[in-house]
């Protein structure tokens, strides 16, 4: 069975109140320098990366993302999976963003007894600050789940000053179980219509006097430079799971 992850950079010029075009980065001046993928859920050559013409979709091709528990499952540790995604962007000097919002779909197979929880870590490389946010999906539940992640403006974490520095985004799905006789599955993702998953960036920009614009290192060429500015003044305050198609 194969997976998918469906990653929409959607890349928001904005002041932290009244987010306004002029706030962003130059239009070409930003791009993706690499992807990574690490984790349980995610280990080495069993992820593809790709970008959609317009720049606003990096999909991510799994192969082996998904928690089981009970009678057929082979060990403790199958109960539990991540999958951790570092996301590296090149910018001008003078500014910091943040990721606003993300938005997960999946699986759950999971019989009376046995609890799905989906869990989501946002932060930068190198602070301390961190936004999390959990989801449970109690059994009998056999369909798709979609988790929407809206980080509220007050606990917005901004990226440092003066260099490019990962955004980090660490999905987590577990199972737990109160019946032995029970069984469960939990994907993260999938390319088939059915197990559709898929996690949306959503990110905000500010000018930010305080940071120096000179740069330190000469960048190397990009993964990706097709990566769009443009402004948006959506409302980004909550998280909310919806169950079934």
């Amino acid at each position: 069975m194969k997976f998918s992850a469906s990653l929409a950079t959607l890349f928001a010029a904005g002041a932290l109140a009244n987010p306004v075009p002029q706030d962003g980065p130059p239009a070409g001046k930003v791009y993706v320098k690499s992807v990574k993928a690490n984790g349980s859920g995610c280990p080495a050559n069993s992820v593809q990366t790709q970008f959609n013409s317009e720049g606003t979709v990096l999909t991510l091709l799994f192969s082996k993302y998904e928690a089981t528990i009970g009678p057929q499952s082979k060990s403790r540790s199958d109960a539990r999976k991540n999958c951790q995604i570092n996301l590296l962007l090149s910018y001008p000097a003078g500014y910091r963003y943040t990721v606003v919002g993300v938005l997960t779909r999946g699986y759950a197979d999971i019989d009376a007894g046995i609890t799905g929880e989906i869990v989501s870590n946002y932060y930068f490389s190198g602070q301390t600050e961190q936004v999390t946010s959990r989801a449970s999906i109690n059994g009998p539940f056999h369909d798709q789940y979609k988790k929407d992640d809206k980080i509220n403006l007050q606990t917005y974490i901004w990226s440092p000053c003066g260099k490019d520095t990962m955004a980090n985004i660490n999905t987590d799905v577990r199972l737990t179980s109160n019946n032995q006789q029970a069984g469960g599955l939990l994907t993260v993702d999938s390319i088939d219509a059915k197990f559709d998953q898929k996690i949306q960036y959503q990110l905000r920009w500010r000018s930010a006097p305080e940071c120096p614009k000179n740069r330190r290192v000469v960048d190397p060429a990009p993964v990706f430079e097709g990566i769009q500015t443009e402004d948006s003044s959506a409302e980004l305050a909550e998280s909310s799971l919806q169950l079934g198609a």
